[in-house]
């Protein structure tokens, strides 16, 4: 009876240390993936602040195209609201000529602003679908791990063995 349970002993032993070789072998893998996760964490705040920026901006080019164009209507209308004065001359022909191109230039950066948060938006997509991928990969590998620990935790009960002889952390 003694050698079945030394022997039973030897085997628990045997299979609790398999269960850390494959512990040890998945823990580079599980680091890899820990730092996957924060770096697109980061890139995730990056992105985002990127597109707050460019919101930002675009708000007030939006705001400066009205503005524009509130004096461009003004001018148009020929003469001063207030004061009657005729706007039908050389100077303000060319304020209103300023205003045009003021208003073109900032339709443009508008544009340009449009497409950068369209990018932007691109990049956060195709950055949540890796996300999503990296984070299952993650916690399955973390599940993974947690198991041979309450394997590992069950077999040291099993062979009275309460104190391990080494920690096995995962996270």
């Amino acid at each position: 009876i003694q050698k079945a349970i030394e022997k039973e002993k030897l085997n628990i032993q045997s299979e609790i240390d398999e269960i850390k070789e494959q512990i040890e072998s998945r823990k580079g893998e599980y680091q890899q993936l820990k730092e996957k996760v924060d770096k697109i964490k980061l890139k995730e705040n990056e992105l985002k602040t990127e597109l707050d920026k460019e919101r930002e901006q675009y708000s007030k080019i939006g705001h400066e195209i009205k503005s524009a164009q509130k004096d461009i209507d003004l001018y148009d209308s020929g003469k001063c609201p207030t004061c009657g004065t005729d706007f039908l001359n050389a100077h303000f022909e060319g304020l209103k000529s300023s205003l045009l191109e003021k208003k073109e230039s900032l339709e443009k950066i508008k544009t340009e602003i449009e497409d950068n948060m369209r990018s932007i938006r691109k990049k956060q997509v195709k950055l949540q679908t890796i996300s999503d991928n990296t984070n299952k990969s993650f916690n399955d590998i973390t599940y993974l791990l947690k198991g041979y620990k309450t394997q590992i935790e069950r077999l040291q009960l099993q062979n009275g063995n309460d104190s391990s002889k080494s920690s096995v952390n995962i996270q």
